[in-house]
């Protein structure tokens, strides 16, 4: 059966969910609202499919977050990039806005470049997004992309309590990720008596190990900046493999296979017994 959804996505580009998000701002500051007043305040007359999507990408981007039963209030990283404290990573909190819709951690994560149009429209119908889709996040993606360039959120320095000091050059992609975890790295493990949390340690070789404590409970939203932050340490990881060397027997063995490759000319050599 064919899709008839396409997956989630912000219909507004966050340059302009940050111009929505601001008129809410103004207007309530961070009271919680209704859906009615928020639609009212962005431009809208009344409650329509236009207007659910225009919110909906403001809660994507976790410009609103949800208080109660059908209020939403402007949440603290609006605030953080609308009204940021003097000396405060704007760009940081930039990135998280840009980056807080899966689908675009998706496609940060599958391009390491800002990919062209063409690539962007090819990849998103090979992943099941309907035509009338296509455009709209293309678009949407694409002037995000923009604006993080002209915000200068897209080559951050990582903090060197994230990284290390004798961690390897990482690609634009891995910065930006760590910049994004970077509140939330912890670089030695808390104390064994920690309440309510527990350690997994798994040791390696040459005198390191990984340590991960976890408490008893996490939220929605501590569990996606885990997941992510796991991705990236993953990442950091794979380029410290040591390349396994061959012994001496098995380089024997793959010269003694190449002076004898000759014989896979012969039709007889396989012989008729495993065909």
């Amino acid at each position: 059966m064919s899709r008839t959804n396409s997956p989630r996505y912000p219909s507004l580009s966050l340059p302009a969910a940050i111009d929505r998000v601001r008129q809410v701002f103004d207007a309530d500051r961070q009271n919680p609202v209704d859906r009615e007043t928020i639609a009212s305040h962005i431009g809208y007359r009344s409650v329509s499919g236009a207007s659910d999507k225009a919110i909906a990408s403001l809660v994507h981007y976790d410009l609103l977050e949800r208080q109660g039963k059908g209020t939403m209030r402007v949440s603290d990283l609006a605030v953080d990039i609308l009204h940021p404290e003097p000396g405060a990573d704007t760009a940081a909190a930039v990135q998280r806005a840009a980056f807080a819709p899966s689908l675009y951690m998706d496609l940060f994560e599958r391009f390491e470049v800002t990919p062209s149009e063409g690539a962007l429209k090819s990849y998103l119908k090979r992943s099941g997004f309907l035509e009338s889709a296509i455009n709209a996040v293309t678009s949407a993606y694409l002037e995000t992309c923009e604006y993080l360039k002209q915000s200068g959120a897209t080559d951050l320095s990582v903090p060197s309590d994230v990284t290390g000091a004798e961690s390897e050059p990482q690609t634009t992609n891995e910065q930006v990720m760590a910049t994004m975890h970077a509140s939330k790295v912890i670089n030695t493990p808390p104390p064994s008596h920690a309440h309510n949390a527990q350690a997994d340690i798994l040791n390696l070789t040459g005198g390191g190990y990984a340590s991960l404590v976890l408490p008893d409970e996490l939220s929605a939203n501590e569990f996606s900046d885990l997941k992510d932050w796991l991705k990236l340490m993953a990442k950091r990881a794979k380029r410290r493999i040591k390349p396994v060397e061959s012994s001496a027997v098995e380089q024997a063995a793959d010269k003694n296979r190449t002076d004898n490759s000759g014989y896979l000319d012969d039709p007889g050599y396989l012989g008729d017994g495993e065909g």
